[in-house]
């Protein structure tokens, strides 16, 4: 998956400003953080973090980011520099064709969800499963703490408490879960795949798939 997103305009790539984003637009990211490595690992991927532009005027986006560095977690409404104050790697897609009125649709979901707990249970839902002898093991949750990041691996109990608890993707969030039902709130599907298996990385894939156009690197 390296390949589906060029480093820098050499290799194909466009460095673009905020100015080039519009509402809507998915940003992906991913940064020097032993959390974000594991996640990329977790999912094969080059990417750990997903959110929406949401405001022009205000450069703001909506995400939904775990507890960390003793700032509390869930969905919040932050400015698009700070979003990525961290990272080494961001890159916008936009839905083609997407309307004022879905416009619209996506971002009062995503307002309405501010404030919503992070879905640290469903994150291990987006991980691949992987056989160690007679163990499956379906996911890796990264904690990150003052000096420390903890990984706690899920086996398959772990994985259907997890996973499929009635209604809780409707009141807590982890990013990648958090910008797919945005859009389905919006009627638009870009992904056959549960909300619950959806990963940072699951963006380069649409895109690969045809169904989000790239925008440009904000940072490559």
């Amino acid at each position: 998956m390296a390949d589906s997103i060029p480093l820098s305009p050499t290799t194909g790539g466009i460095c673009i400003t905020s100015a080039a984003l519009a509402v809507g637009d998915i940003i992906v990211s991913t940064t020097n953080k032993i959390s974000s490595s594991l996640v990329r690992a977790a999912t094969a991927g080059d990417v750990s973090h997903a959110a929406v532009y949401i405001d022009t005027k205000t450069n703001m986006v909506i995400e939904a980011v775990p507890d960390e560095d003793g700032k509390p977690g869930g969905v919040i409404k932050k400015g698009l520099d700070a979003s990525l104050k961290l990272s080494n790697l961001a890159v916008a897609y936009r839905y083609p064709g997407l309307t004022d009125a879905q416009k619209s649709k996506v971002v009062s979901f995503l307002t309405n969800a501010r404030g919503s707990s992070y879905n640290y249970d469903g994150t291990i839902c987006a991980i691949s499963p992987i056989t160690i002898g007679s163990l499956n093991i379906v996911g890796l949750l990264t904690l990150d703490m003052p000096r420390v990041t903890t990984a706690i691996i899920y086996t398959d109990a772990m994985y259907l408490s997890g996973c499929h608890t009635p209604g809780s993707g409707r009141t807590k969030f982890f990013c990648s879960q958090l910008v797919i039902l945005a859009y389905e709130a919006a009627g638009i599907r870009l992904t056959p795949k549960s909300s619950y298996r959806i990963s940072p990385q699951d963006f380069v894939n649409i895109y690969d798939g045809g169904k989000l156009t790239y925008v440009g690197h904000l940072i490559g």
